[in-house]
């Protein structure tokens, strides 16, 4: 009688699927945790895949390469990108060793006309003479001799 009861019981439960695929781990967590295979996509890229994110040459079409922003000759041609000449520091050109602050004209050619001072991108001087030329403002305003705000 046991036996039939084993059988009853066995064969009265519907077979999950899961009970086909392997055991899940105790605690309920998902079999790709600990078994080490991971949850991101497997598949091969297509061909159309653009492959978005950092670098490289994907996004969004008609950006990047030398024709990406729509400028072409009228050849049809792309055109090539003009970069505007490098600026060179005018102090290392003239040998300036110091910058006075007692030369407020030459200092208010580096300041904007609120009174601010212009930065290296802009005027074109090297690092060294940048430090300089913005002591030499400050002192310049602090004995002053030329406004902190131009009014």
């Amino acid at each position: 009688m046991n036996e039939n009861m084993s059988n009853l019981e066995t064969s009265s439960r519907p077979q999950s699927p899961a009970s086909t695929e392997a055991p899940r781990p105790r605690g309920g967590r998902p079999a790709y945790r600990g078994s080490g295979e991971s949850m991101r996509h497997t598949e091969e890229p297509s061909g159309d895949d653009r492959g978005g994110g950092r670098g490289g040459y994907g996004g969004r079409p008609g950006a990047g390469g030398p024709a990406g922003r729509g400028r072409t000759s009228p050849a049809g041609a792309p055109q090539r990108r003009r970069f505007p000449r490098r600026k060179v520091c005018r102090f290392c050109v003239d040998h300036v060793h110091y910058i006075d602050f007692k030369n407020y004209r030459l200092l208010r050619e580096f300041l904007t006309e609120r009174g601010k001072i212009m930065p290296r991108r802009i005027t074109g001087t090297c690092a060294f003479h940048q430090r300089m030329l913005t002591t030499a403002i400050k002192r310049a305003r602090t004995m002053a001799l030329i406004s902190f705000v131009h009014r």
